[in-house]
């Protein structure tokens, strides 16, 4: 991978399962926490990259 992508090895999925929440009729993934100031509990996660997909710091 090329640019400013921070890969981080070993995340678990129960730090994942507590923080983001699914919906899955409409595959939306929401905050359960807040992980910034600046994010709001139940907000649509992460933000759309240069090449649209959505990208989601954990």
């Amino acid at each position: 991978m090329t640019g400013n992508t921070r890969l981080y090895k070993g995340i678990s999925i129960d730090k994942v399962r507590n923080a983001l929440g699914y919906d899955p009729s409409n595959g939306i993934l929401i905050w359960k926490i807040s992980p910034s100031n600046r994010v709001k509990i139940g907000t649509r996660a992460g933000k759309l990259g240069a090449f649209g997909y959505r990208i989601i710091g954990v």
